[in-house]
């Protein structure tokens, strides 16, 4: 009997520590942000928070490279991040990348910011779609929106860093990651993933959900791979590539355009044949304008004869449909 109570208690004493170990052992989701900040990586990053809780992930990391984007896509990731009950590490790597301008405001979102050597954060001024520069009011309205965001994700941390973030807006400053550490902006600089999990193990955060502490020195790392979905819009929204698009379509128009005079200039220069009269050589607006005045005068015709003959049009009418359904 002593030994089944035994048993027992040991089998209860299992289930109840099943849950605990079910947390160290959860892995971390791994996402890849690379490029501008389009509507597609607001997409990816939303979608991978969202499957980091289905999965019961304990940490989500974003690895981080680009070179900015619209002020308002920037907006929607900052609110995801902070939304997210399971914390994010925003990673800006690998080595040679870049947060550039709205990165920097992404990077601060995170739960804990982190930057790998030979990486740059800042030059976050606002410019205008064109990288022109914004109308001196709009401008003045814009930055003052965008220090207040970005101290208020950095609230805790040095003054230092706070006068540093704001010169990145005000003055468009870029730092080194080394820079960015010593200042108290970011909270590591890690060389690869293994590092970086390294640090990151035991480390206290806090998310819209509470306080948890990190467990990652052994936890396995899951890829999360753009959909082709995502990478199709990643691609039609790239500017480069929407700059390309509009040159081709602008040259498709004119070629069209240029096809199209072609064939009205042919017309003319046949009528004019058949009249006995010198060649003409007119401008597309007075081709068209002459087809047009064709068009209309042959609509007008039809319209004279049928009001002529009401009646044998409507038995024509009728008898084809007789006709056709025989």
């Amino acid at each position: 009997m002593r030994i089944m109570r035994s048993i027992l208690f040991a089998v209860l004493v299992s289930f109840a520590l099943l849950p605990a170990a079910a947390a160290q052992g959860s892995g971390v989701l791994w996402l890849t942000a690379d490029g501008a900040v389009t509507p597609a990586m607001s997409v990816y990053i939303q979608r991978g928070l969202r499957a980091a809780q289905t999965r019961g992930a304990q940490l989500v990391v974003v690895q981080l490279n680009t070179p900015g984007g619209e002020v308002t896509i920037m907006e929607d990731i900052v609110r995801a991040i902070r939304a997210s009950p399971v914390p994010v590490v925003v990673y800006v790597a690998p080595r040679g990348a870049i947060a550039g301008s709205a990165g920097t405001v992404i990077t601060l979102a995170g739960h804990v910011a982190a930057m790998a050597p030979e990486t740059a954060i800042g030059a976050a001024s606002p410019v205008g779609p064109q990288g022109e520069d914004l109308q001196e009011t709009l401008q003045a309205k814009t930055k003052e929106i965008l220090k207040a965001m970005a101290r208020s994700l950095a609230e805790g941390r040095p003054p230092q860093a706070i006068e540093l973030i704001e010169s990145t807006i005000e003055e468009a400053r870029a730092v080194t990651a080394a820079e960015a550490l010593q200042s108290g902006m970011i909270d590591i600089v890690a060389a690869d993933r293994a590092d970086l999990l390294r640090q990151l193990d035991g480390m206290q955060v806090n998310t819209a959900a509470g306080g948890f502490t990190l467990q990652t020195s052994v936890a396995a790392v899951e890829e999360f791979p753009l959909t082709l979905t995502e990478q199709l819009l990643q691609l039609l929204t790239n500017p480069n590539i929407v700059f390309l698009l509009l040159a081709v379509g602008a040259q498709a128009v004119l070629i069209e355009l240029a096809e199209l005079r072609h064939r009205l200039l042919n017309d003319a220069t046949t009528d004019a044949h058949a009249a006995h009269q010198p060649p003409v050589t007119m401008d597309l607006a007075v081709l068209l304008a002459r087809r047009v005045a064709q068009v209309h005068a042959a609509y007008q015709s039809r319209r004279q004869r049928k009001r002529k003959h009401p009646r044998s049009a409507l038995h024509a009418r009728i008898g084809l449909r007789s006709y056709s359904s025989a």
